[in-house]
């Protein structure tokens, strides 16, 4: 008995929990990869090729050929500018039959291997880009890429079949540190372990989190990047300013910048908390000019790293001969336009999938709406009051987790409406996976906003163990009902 009390006592204790999460997010990250087919992720194959490019000797003594991008067809990957090894891996495996509708299946072979494995592990096709110009993404941030480099090297001997799926579970290890910082963020916001531990787990279970972070895609190292920020922020907000969480926004806004667009967020946010803590010392004769100094040089480097990497001519939508008239005529046919997209982008965010074929994701979908119009009310609530309760977090943290929320979304909307100007559509569009990177911020603010309206904690814990239960079924549903059969039954 005593033995046996020993074990339960461990399994309760937060870093036993906290471990499971963490290995049963990893493994289910490992199903999801395999699950889905090459190339099947978003804008996958453009990512691997980049890969590819860039693991490219830099002589090139192959044939380049000129081919226009234009005559790209989107059912037929193989019409692209990939290396020879992708576009012959797609033909071989047949992978665009599944690109050409909603419920199109994968073809199966006779025996254990897959529909012309041998040929394709046959090592016969170069790595190559021989078509010009290469279709890649990421063209001036590239550390995912460089990142994922390594991988492809150590097993260039290997068929493309083991570097491509150990680069997805490279993809889904980054996916793993940001649910482990998740918890991290939760515990210093204010939230206790067990509440902590509880969020951490609806977010590992968070269907589009999960699908999204097991493909090779620079998204995942974006999203990682400002968990490091959040947590980082968070230090501070919690500790004031020291080399340590200092070191950890700073860095983590260079890796994000050095990943992908949307990290001008966390440059814009890292920015302001500079300047507010600036403005406090200043006010309360408590900082001295060297550190003032500092921070200023630091900014200063921050933006010859931004200024290095982006363009803000091709960020900001309107040029110095657009006059206020246009500018407003502009924005305001772009709003008109694309507001109605709210509702797909958020459903998109949420996990559910364009080919569904009944309305269970849809009632789960209206339950979490309702989940999250009571916590912006809840939110109004908070900051209307003096007092909270002992077991959330206090303001400063929301005011936080918000103005991330909000340069995100404006910064996103802002690059759509840019794309809006020069296509005259809204050809780029706000899919849910572009809010990703904010998920942790967006899981406190929702769950404060509830915990205000149940006002008691008992009901708030039942309340995370519903939404954790709503979590892992929608999770499943998604995987077995949907996922599963859409490809392969």
């Amino acid at each position: 008995m005593g033995k046996i009390q020993s074990i339960i006592i461990f399994c309760k204790k937060p870093g036993f929990i906290l471990s499971l999460i963490l290995v049963v997010f990893f493994l289910k990250g490992l199903f999801l990869a395999t699950l889905s087919p090459m190339f099947s992720g978003q804008d996958e194959s453009r990512h691997y090729n980049t890969i590819q490019f860039l693991a490219e000797p830099k002589e090139k003594n192959w044939e380049i050929i000129k081919i226009k991008v234009k005559n790209r067809e989107k059912e037929r990957l193989e019409t692209y500018n990939f290396s020879e090894e992708i576009k012959k891996t797609i033909v071989a495996a047949q992978l665009n039959i599944e690109r050409q509708g909603n419920y199109s299946k994968a073809l199966f072979s006779g025996g254990y291997n897959g529909k012309n494995e041998a040929e394709i592990n046959s090592d016969q096709w170069d790595p190559y880009n021989k078509e010009y110009p290469p279709d890649i993404a990421g063209k001036r941030t590239k550390a995912y890429h460089l990142a994922a480099l390594q991988i492809e090297k150590l097993f260039g001997q290997q068929s493309i079949l083991i570097r491509f799926y150990l680069i997805r579970i490279f993809s889904i290890l980054l996916a793993t540190a940001v649910v482990l910082i998740s918890y991290l963020v939760f515990k210093n916001s204010g939230f206790s372990k067990k509440i902590s531990l509880a969020i951490t787990a609806i977010i590992a279970f968070q269907p589009k989190f999960s699908d999204y972070m097991s493909n090779i895609n620079y998204d995942s190292l974006l999203i990682l990047s400002f968990a490091l920020f959040t947590l980082g922020a968070v230090l501070f907000l919690k500790n004031g300013f020291n080399w340590k969480n200092l070191a950890l926004m700073s860095g983590s806004v260079v890796l994000g910048l050095l990943t992908k667009g949307p990290a001008i967020a966390l440059l814009i946010v890292f920015l302001l908390l500079i300047s507010f803590h600036i403005y406090q010392g200043v006010r309360n004769k408590k900082i001295s000019k060297k550190y003032i100094l500092f921070f200023i040089t630091l900014v200063i480097a921050l933006l010859f790293v931004f200024g290095q990497k982006y363009n803000l001519a091709q960020i900001v939508p309107w040029g110095p001969k657009d006059s206020p008239t246009e500018i407003i005529s502009s924005a305001s046919e772009y709003l008109s336009k694309s507001i109605t997209r709210i509702p797909s982008s958020s459903t998109n965010y949420w996990g559910n999938l364009d080919w569904t074929h009944d309305n269970i994701d849809k009632y789960i979908i209206w339950i979490i709406w309702a989940a999250e119009f009571l916590a912006v009310i809840g939110l109004v609530l908070f900051f209307r009051s003096d007092k909270k309760p002992s077991w959330l977090p206090e303001k400063k943290y929301i005011i936080f987790f918000l103005i991330m929320i909000i340069v995100l979304q404006f910064g996103i909307r802002l690059a759509d409406w840019s794309a809006f100007i020069k296509t005259g559509s809204l050809k780029l569009g706000t899919p849910g996976r572009y809010f990703l990177p904010n998920i942790i911020a967006h899981m406190t603010v929702v769950f404060t906003g509830l915990g205000i309206i149940l006002k008691k904690e008992k009901y708030f814990r039942n309340i995370l163990i519903g939404g954790l239960i709503l979590m892992f079924s929608f999770s499943m549903y998604l995987i077995f009902d949907i996922i599963m059969p859409r490809f392969y039954l």
